[in-house]
């Protein structure tokens, strides 16, 4: 009990009160927040969310790797309950705006309470505390999961709405999907591409080069389109998200000494398990190290 407790205080990771951590003979006593020791506060967080993970996936992934999986090496394990505030079954929008905004809300709403109210997101409030902040994903970066940690809509179909709030927050890094939704609006005639490197971003796209050969600056804000809506699966040649997960805290780092927000969405995982492909969704991305000429390896 020690020793854990020893490693929450080093990574300085929170213990949902309700939750009751065993071992296969010993029941260890239920802490809540406050009781906690945290010697320091994180100074970098990083947030993984695979979008339609849930028990049924980790526990079909771990059948398909011999019982094994890297979720195991957490020293602390919970559960966040995404349902709506109204329906026991979400949408990746409501689950989406309980991890980023930490409140209950409809089906199909981005950063909104159920009033229809914006909520500030934890996004928004690492900007405001001076932390760099970024969002990954593998679907569209307009697509429910990523925007509600950026935008405030009523419907999550709303892309081209959602692509503009993108320009209102002063986000340091963006990789993902859905460039038409920037450049070839059907709602205006906007160029939110080039509105991005008028202030001053890096803007590059899977039409220039590869995520893993752009010459970033991390002097200046960055932003990568891996596709002009979705990208594609893995098993039709996508291999960003990878290079993409190291590459952003090294990148993210650089950024402000005050520390960083990350978000990364496998974005896919749901749309597997819709199209019941499991060949797909036990896929795994490359293990090769980055070639990358400015990334330390």
């Amino acid at each position: 009990m020690n020793e854990r407790r020893i490693m929450i205080k080093r990574i300085g990771i929170a213990v949902i009160s309700a939750l009751t951590l065993t071992t296969c003979a010993v029941q260890a006593p239920t802490l809540s927040y406050d009781e906690i020791p945290f010697t320091e506060r994180p100074k970098n967080i990083i947030l993984m969310i695979g979008d339609g993970m849930g028990l049924s996936q980790v526990s079909a992934a771990m059948y398909a790797n011999r019982n094994r999986l890297n979720l195991e090496y957490f020293p602390v394990i919970g559960f966040h309950k995404p349902y709506a505030f109204n329906d026991l079954v979400t949408d990746s929008a409501a689950g989406a705006t309980a991890f980023a905004c930490g409140v209950k809300t409809y089906n199909s709403a981005i950063g909104m309470n159920r009033d229809t109210m914006p909520v500030p997101s934890i996004l928004e409030e690492a900007e405001a505390r001076g932390l760099a902040t970024g969002l990954i994903a593998t679907a569209t970066i307009v697509h429910a999961t990523p925007a509600a940690f950026i935008a405030h809509e009523e419907l999550r179909v709303h892309y081209e709405d959602i692509a503009a709030d993108m320009l209102d927050v002063d986000v340091d890094l963006l990789i993902g999907g859905g460039k038409r939704y920037f450049d070839r609006r059907d709602s205006d005639n906007r160029d939110l591409v080039r509105a991005f490197k008028n202030k001053g971003y890096q803007v590059y796209t899977y039409m220039d080069r590869d995520l893993n050969q752009v010459p970033f600056n991390t002097k200046r804000n960055l932003v990568y389109f891996t596709a002009d809506k979705h990208p594609v699966p893995v098993a039709a040649g996508r291999d960003y998200l990878s290079f993409a997960a190291r590459f952003s805290p090294y990148f993210l780092e650089q950024r402000s000494e005050e520390g960083f927000f990350l978000m990364i969405e496998g974005s896919q995982i749901d749309w597997m398990c819709h199209s019941n492909d499991y060949s797909e969704y036990y896929s795994r991305t490359p293990r090769n190290r980055s070639t990358h000429p400015n990334y330390p390896h």
